[in-house]
């Protein structure tokens, strides 16, 4: 019980100091994929895919990026944004298992 107390309070945190700007600068996509990993671990899908599209803004070839994108839209049940998220993922990686 307490480990899930301190890492809400750590995701908590997160969000609270990305959102202030205080964290990241905005050139690199790797903070918006961390803040959409915690929003969608947290179950709140919505949120985790404005993270994820601001990651594909920054760095449209991040695979990463795309790939967790498509999960959230799966999530979310946007079936037809998923699919061109998944093959813009097999556009850049195409020997991803």
């Amino acid at each position: 019980m307490k480990k899930i107390v301190v890492f809400s309070f750590l995701i908590g945190l997160g969000i609270i100091l990305f959102s202030s700007g205080l964290a990241y600068p905005e050139q690199n996509s790797a903070p918006y994929i961390k803040l959409g990993l915690d929003y969608y671990h947290l179950k709140e899908y919505t949120k985790a895919r404005q993270a994820f599209e601001q990651a594909v803004k920054l760095e449209p070839d991040n695979f990463e990026a795309h790939y967790n994108l498509a999960l959230t839209e799966l999530e979310l049940k946007e079936y037809e944004e998923a699919t061109e998220e998944l093959m813009v993922c097999v556009k850049l990686k195409p020997a991803y298992p």
